[in-house]
């Protein structure tokens, strides 16, 4: 399963300081500096393994190094765990003997050049 992350800074400053904490997750962003212009967006993804239904809560906090100016978002996120039903293996087989193996191909190839031979002399010798 792959998480996208994206924000947008709708602000009209440049956010520069970056943390993004998923309650799942845990912290995939700690103290990344970044420069967000404003109108600009930034996007990251975290890719995980989900063996069961699960719901994220992710929050990105930005600041402003030097400054009291902090911004955040917070957003959910479900992700369904479904198991397949009504799927039943009987048989499950070696890739390999699907393909003709080399002696089966040798021995084919063996037979047509020797009936090959057999029709080309029955034809020559009336």
């Amino acid at each position: 399963m792959t998480y996208c992350y994206t924000v947008p800074n709708d602000g009209d400053i440049t956010l520069d300081t970056h943390y993004l904490v998923d309650d799942q997750l845990g912290a995939i962003l700690s103290g990344f500096s970044y420069d967000l212009d404003p109108g600009a967006a930034v996007a990251l993804t975290a890719t995980v393994n989900i063996t069961q239904t699960t719901i994220n809560t992710a929050t990105w906090t930005a600041y402003i190094t030097g400054t009291q100016v902090t911004v955040s978002a917070s957003d959910t996120a479900t992700v369904t765990q479904h198991t397949p039903t009504g799927v039943m293996l009987t048989e499950v087989g070696n890739l390999e003997s699907a393909a003709m193996s080399p002696l089966w191909l040798a021995v084919l190839l063996t037979l047509v050049l020797g009936m090959g031979i057999l029709l080309f002399r029955r034809q020559h010798s009336h």
